[in-house]
């Protein structure tokens, strides 16, 4: 539920639900879904990623965008410019998310979250928008919203080349087919989800906005094409405390205790003899592929693309 009163916030950030009219008018809206602030093992570590975050989107050279911070009214968040606004969502404690003891447990758990998040930003926005979700501790290229604004509009744009940085490291790795492994992936229209067009459950709409390869799963059902942004856009952050790998983790490893390690073992063994000589089609819902070969050092030019300078 979408809070109306202002929250005292350090930070200075406006509520955009004190608008006129409540409804964002920028024709690009990126959104920002942070978890409940009891689920953050590192708050401090938060806030200095928002604070890179913000940079990252604030430093595009087409400013004809706002950003919208999907976060309990409790969140604490770092200072930004006239283009970042608080959207107070009053959500409890993800704990279905720490119960998970299987991996379709949690993802059912983060899509909830993360799509009641994604839906309050969504109801101050028109069908016509475009809306890419951020997670809150990637980055995006400063190059991205001059490329969508100027080119023809189709039915969406996916971000199909980027990067893992492991957060403290000097270098990047490449990745193919990054919008199956990374959230941050997607610029599409709000009418195309499933909550702007109506006809589906809240359950089911919900659920979609909190994953992007539910959309994109549907999208290719439905013969739908989306346009690939033609640079490496965005930068997938990994070895953060925060991040959501560590209850990955537990889980695999609890699985793998209880059906041992054989099975484990010829599953990967199958992907990389797959992988090495039965090479995919590339397709919207081919599997990420990194590239360790080709590392990219963590040049000026890079950090000033990525990082806000």
């Amino acid at each position: 539920m979408t809070s109306s009163a202002a929250a005292s916030d350090p930070s200075g950030l406006s509520e955009v639900q004190g608008w006129p009219g409540g409804m964002v008018s920028a024709p690009l809206v990126f959104v920002v879904p942070v978890r409940h602030p009891s689920g953050v093992v590192n708050p401090e570590q938060q806030y200095a990623d928002h604070q890179v975050m913000m940079r990252s989107l604030e430093a595009q050279t087409d400013q004809n965008f706002i950003c919208l911070i999907a976060c309990n009214p409790e969140q604490r968040l770092p200072p930004a410019g006239d283009r970042i606004f608080r959207v107070h969502v009053d959500l409890p404690p993800n704990d279905a998310l720490m119960a998970a003891t299987t991996l379709e447990a949690r993802a059912l758990a983060i899509r909830n979250d993360k799509g009641l998040r994604f839906k309050a930003a969504m109801d101050v926005c028109g069908p016509e928008t475009l809306m890419m979700v951020v997670d809150d501790d990637d980055l995006i290229s400063r190059n991205l919203v001059a490329h969508v604004l100027s080119a023809p509009r189709g039915a969406g744009w996916v971000i199909d080349r980027g990067y893992i940085w492991n957060s403290g490291t000097d270098s990047l790795r490449p990745v193919e087919n990054f919008h199956r492994l990374c959230g941050t992936s997607l610029i599409l229209p709000a009418g195309l989800f499933l909550y702007k067009r109506g006809g589906a459950s809240e359950h089911d709409a919900v659920q979609e906005m909190g994953s992007h390869k539910l959309i994109i799963d549907a999208a290719v059902a439905a013969g739908t094409q989306f346009d690939r942004i033609p640079f490496p856009a965005a930068i997938y952050r990994q070895a953060n405390p925060n991040a959501e790998q560590a209850n990955v983790l537990r889980i695999m490893q609890t699985q793998a205790a209880q059906a041992g390690g054989l099975k484990k073992r010829l599953k990967r063994a199958f992907y990389t003899v797959r992988r090495r000589y039965l090479p995919e089609r590339k397709t919207l819902v081919s599997g990420p592929k990194v590239h360790p070969e080709a590392t990219v050092p963590l040049t000026p030019e890079i950090t000033a693309e990525f990082f806000g300078g």
